[in-house]
């Protein structure tokens, strides 16, 4: 990872921490990319907790202000409110729209750190005079997993003021990650074509969707066209065919 992070990273970053805090509890994260035929398209992000960590997040102040995401709304990032479930849990939800591969990237970045746990976006977009094809992939990568605490100076220096030991937190969340953390990534092609992965710590795979469309009404008028010049040139042969000649008289 770089050693300057993104706020959005920061933010994240800081829900990892307080993830770090809940031993036996379970977190899981679903990213939903989702491309539209334009190139463009939105990344959401949702990270639930269950009853058991939203209790102990919540034993001082209330799930609001207890992980402070203030980065996120200003790195233009949507940031919903946290959702309680009828089981105790809590679910939030970030969403950033994107144009384009390059800006997808970005986003994913400013997500997972630019080595993080999803890389590699790819968007693949044809267009032919006969049809045209859309295609979306992201790697996802949970075997080095890591907040990147120590690499994130402004996140660092904030814990060390408050009388924590960076790197010994660092480590310590990197093992919590290790067994609390499912992830599951679905890529969405235009059409309603969708894939999804599921992973935990120590998986990694490639998930990818793709939709084509063919140009029927083109290849119909390309083969009207072609029958009709066909026609066209058989009548003509046979206008210019041999004509039986007039008979002499001795």
């Amino acid at each position: 990872m770089h050693a300057s992070l993104t706020p959005v990273r920061r933010g994240w970053g800081l829900l990892l921490v307080g993830v770090v805090l809940l031993a036996g509890c379970k977190v899981t994260a679903r990213v939903d990319v989702t491309l539209r035929a334009d190139g463009s398209g939105t990344v959401a992000a949702r990270i639930s907790l269950d009853a058991d960590a939203v209790h102990r997040l919540t034993t001082h102040a209330p799930l609001a202000t207890a992980v402070p995401l203030g980065d996120l709304h200003a790195a233009g990032w949507q940031v919903s409110a946290w959702k309680r479930d009828h089981a105790g849990g809590a679910t939030i939800t970030f969403t950033h729209g994107f144009v384009g591969q390059a800006d997808l990237a970005r986003r994913l970045t400013d997500l997972a750190g630019a080595h993080g746990v999803l890389r590699d976006a790819r968007i693949t977009r044809t267009r032919g005079w006969f049809g045209a094809k859309d295609e979306i992939s992201v790697a996802v990568d949970l075997r080095h997993l890591s907040a990147g605490v120590q690499r994130d100076a402004p996140l660092a220096a904030r814990l060390k003021s408050a009388g924590l030991d960076v790197k010994s937190l660092d480590a310590q969340l990197r093992s919590q990650l290790a067994g609390a953390l499912l992830v599951t990534v679905v890529v969405h092609a235009p059409g309603g074509h969708s894939r999804e992965l599921d992973l935990a710590a120590g998986d990694h795979g490639t998930v990818a969707a793709s939709q084509s469309q063919t140009y029927v009404s083109r290849i119909v008028l390309l083969a009207a066209g072609a029958a009709l010049l066909l026609l066209a040139l058989l009548i003509m042969a046979a206008s210019r065919g041999p004509r039986s000649r007039p008979s002499r008289r001795s």
